[in-house]
């Protein structure tokens, strides 16, 4: 940041020290933080966390009557399951000062530190020390320059803070003094204190004398090693923001287009440096860019510094600081609770900043209150759960990651274009943070989730372990994958999914003829559409959310069985109406064509055939198949028999299913009571009794639902011998009367519904409609759910996500 108060360190960006912070749950004897290749670890464990900055809590504890507010801000942190704390362990010259000259101190100062350790000790909140200020508040490196200018030593600037003898001497003895600190309230010595995570060298250091980082470099190298040297039991990290310097040139577009004398890759190499940081203020840093430009930034920012942790630095990575200005034009609670969400190697994060009420001299735009928040409180407790529910599940080894999710899959009829609506920065860089955090732990036990959906008798198993999901429908994502420009929206929804404990998505593998067509015309195909096709399969790989890839559309959006027949027509073929889609051998022709053009797709991403992949759980023939020419359901029947049986012969691997919505026909005529007051061709019974197939679904779009969920649940159960999927449903705002709440009501009624069926047997999970990213507006239908924007209904999901998951568990233990 280019000033204390102008950044404020948003470094509460929620540490995802997911350690449980009531006492009770901890052991009694704290342990070290420790790291292990890119990871935290915690009495040999994973630690993730999350977590948050308070610089001023010494300053405030150094009046003992203003204590209370030291206590009231870890109390309500721990409260909200954080974990870490980064705070000042400096005041240099001024008011209040620690170190009052070189080698002075402020007693009474010093023993509000000791309160301030004590009190983190007491709330199970480890702290992040730092040493110094690269900026001017609270002294800082200027304080350094001029008690040296004081006392007859020649000083250029306050960069000779890095190089100059004297300067350096200072600052190894305020080092020397802080980390041999006998406590005068607990009577441990700093040094000897597992309260403390880890020391930081400076608050985001900066050289602008030397753009390079080799400035920076040398003085790094001399002073961890003068750190270890007093002690080797606590972690040490350098307080950067992550700008990149000369050792990988390529590296510093990524910068916000200035570089400030730091190099993230090779500062970080040094070998006393335990651990990476970056800092994340877009608004400051990209100021006059719009809210998608700096979180398109922020993206990058993030993911481009977690893999250069992960693959060069092989150590881990915090975010240290994030967050949003009420002093940003147009901010709002919303859009801060949005920021908040959003955002791995990724193992935590700290966001900027948690205070006390009556604090009100120490606000500079990014302060939070949690007592006062409710709603940022709310997101905040919701990624310690996050980050603590991903710490168990890294511990408890690969399948866990599947077991995370309940899939929510949304409308499949004709109404498939629905919107997004703005969501909130902060809640997605939580999300990306979360994301990154999971795919780094799962990329470190990989084989684990290798293996293929299956099914036994009516239940979904995974690595022979029964499989219960809460899952999503994002029809769009290969069409929005089309333009490379617009990719990250499909990582930024596989990302708040996972987060969120979705680990099923349904979408199509289609878009025949028309605008950014898969299939141009029979046979004939799109390679970049293909490609943004391989981009989906791959992320959902990186995100371990598996796919149920739809083959065909019974509507004309994105073509449809309309434009087969019209290729068919436009050939000379005699065609009478769509529905010879299922009858005509020429038409059927150029669906088989599909069928083996997209199984047997090479990826060109992950090089892998899409036949091959287990990240596909299941292939579809069609969405919502329908037949107006015969409503018995034996044209439908004919035509899965013999579709169903070209696709096993190409791909034995994975499942199959029909798309149906659930209507029923002529094979048991008293159920067709339950139709919703029509037919339309399909029948549930005589076309899943297909061997082929291998489990049902249904589609729910009306007002009461029981009789239709439970009569499909008992056939499929007892007539089929199959599982069943809840493939779609929702609740559109264009409905009279339409609130966030009703809608949250009805999804929590359809959840309980689903997880009351689930906990009998026969039933996997369900796919809402429909999961959108920011900014598509085109594709709203009214059913949208913009994970990052919508809290409420986020929790609601995540809920889902939990409890699906630990029935799951309960269901493979013996």
């Amino acid at each position: 940041m280019a000033s204390f108060t102008r950044t404020s360190l948003i470094l509460g960006i929620l540490l995802f020290l997911a350690l449980n912070a009531c006492e009770a749950r901890v052991p009694r004897e704290l342990a070290f933080v420790k790291t292990r290749g890119s990871h935290f670890v915690l009495h040999g464990s994973p630690f993730l966390f999350n977590g948050f900055n308070a610089y001023w809590m010494m300053n405030v504890a150094s009046d003992p009557n203003e204590r209370s507010k030291v206590s009231e801000v870890f109390r309500e942190a721990s409260a909200a399951g954080l974990t870490v704390c980064r705070t000042w362990a400096f005041n240099d010259g001024g008011n209040r000062a620690l170190q009052i000259s070189p080698g002075t101190y402020d007693e009474r100062v010093f023993q509000g530190l000791d309160f301030v350790i004590s009190e983190a000790r007491k709330y199970r909140i480890r702290l992040i020390l730092s040493f110094v200020n690269n900026y001017n508040d609270y002294g800082g490196r200027s304080q350094y320059a001029q008690w040296a200018k004081n006392a007859g030593v020649h000083v250029n600037g306050d960069d000779d803070f890095y190089t100059h003898p004297v300067l350096k001497g200072y600052y190894r003895n305020h080092i020397k003094r802080v980390v041999t600190r006998l406590n005068t309230i607990t009577r441990v010595a700093y040094r000897d204190d597992p309260t403390i995570m880890a020391w930081e060298l400076m608050n985001e250091p900066r050289c602008q004398t030397d753009y390079s980082g080799r400035t920076v470099n040398g003085w790094v190298q001399e002073m961890a090693g003068f750190v270890k040297s007093l002690d080797r039991r606590h972690l040490l990290e350098i307080g950067m923001e992550g700008f990149y310097g000369d050792t990988m040139p390529q590296r510093k577009q990524v910068n916000p287009g200035y570089q400030v004398g730091t190099d993230f890759i090779s500062n970080n190499l040094v070998r006393e440096i335990d651990f990476a940081t970056i800092h994340a203020y877009p608004d400051i840093w990209l100021s006059g860019k719009s809210e998608n430009e700096q979180m398109g930034f922020m993206e990058r920012w993030m993911s481009n510094h977690w893999s250069d942790a992960r693959t060069i630095l092989k150590k881990p990575l915090i975010i240290a600081e994030f967050g949003k200005s009420s002093k940003d034009p147009g901010f709002n609670l919303n859009e801060r609770d949005l920021f908040a969400r959003t955002g791995g190697t990724m193992s935590g994060s700290l966001i900027w900043q948690l205070m006390a009420r009556g604090m009100d001299s120490y606000h500079d735009g990014y302060e939070i209150v949690l007592a006062q928040n409710p709603s940022t409180a709310g997101i905040i407790s919701r990624q310690s759960h996050a980050m603590n529910s991903l710490s168990h599940l890294v511990s408890n080894g690969p399948h866990a990651a599947h077991v995370q999710g309940v899939t929510m899959r949304t409308r499949g009829h004709h109404h498939h274009h629905r919107q997004a609506r703005k969501s909130n920065p902060l809640l997605t860089i939580l999300i990306i943070i979360i994301s990154l955090a999971f795919e780094a732990r799962i990329s470190s036990t990989s084989a684990a989730a290798s293996g293929f959906v299956q099914t036994r008798g009516t239940q979904f198993t995974l690595n022979n372990s029964p499989f219960l999901f809460n899952g999503f429908n994002s029809y769009w994502m290969m069409n929005i994958a089309a333009q490379p420009s617009q990719r990250y929206k499909v990582s930024n929804v596989f990302r708040e999914a996972s987060a969120s404990g979705l680990t099923v998505c349904r979408t199509w593998a289609f878009n025949d003829g028309g605008n950014q067509a898969l299939q141009i015309s029979p046979g004939v195909y799109d390679e970049k559409v293909f490609q943004a096709l391989d981009f989906v399969v791959s992320e959902a790989e990186k995100y371990r959310v598996y796919l149920i890839l739809s083959l065909v559309n019974n509507y004309q959006d994105f073509g449809g069985r309309t434009q087969y027949v019209n290729w068919a027509r436009n050939s000379g073929v005699q065609i009478n109406s769509d529905d010879d889609f299922y009858t005509n051998v020429v038409v059927k022709g150029y669906y088989k064509n599909h069928v083996q053009r997209v199984l047997t797709r090479i990826n060109t991403i992950t090089g892998v055939a899409y036949k091959d992949n287990p990240i596909i759980m299941a292939w579809e023939l069609m969405n919502e198949p329908r037949c107006q020419a015969d409503y018995s359901g034996n044209t439908v029947n004919a035509w899965v028999q013999e579709m169903a049986t070209y696709v096993k012969s190409i791909d034995n691997k994975h499942m199959l299913e029909i798309g149906m919505e659930g209507f029923y026909g002529d094979a048991i005529p008293d159920r067709k009571q339950y139709n919703p007051g029509y037919q339309v061709g399909t029948d549930f019974i005589s076309n899943n009794l297909i061997k082929e197939i291998d489990f049902t679904t249904i589609h729910a779009y009306p007002n009461v639902w029981a009789k239709w969920i439970t009569s499909h649940l008992t056939d499929s159960r007892t007539l089929l011998k199959k599982p069943m999927i809840f493939t779609e449903f929702g609740k559109s705002s264009k409905d009279l009367g339409f609130s966030i709440i009703a809608r949250d009501s009805f999804l929590n009624a359809i959840y309980t519904n689903i997880y009351g069926l689930a906990r009998n047997g026969g039933i996997g999970g369900g796919l809402v409609w429909q999961i959108l990213a920011e900014g598509m507006e085109s594709y709203s239908d009214g059913y949208e759910i913009v994970l990052s924007q919508n809290p409420s209904t986020s929790s609601i999901i995540s809920q889902q996500s939990r409890l699906m998951t630990a029935l799951e568990h309960k269901m493979g233990t013996p």
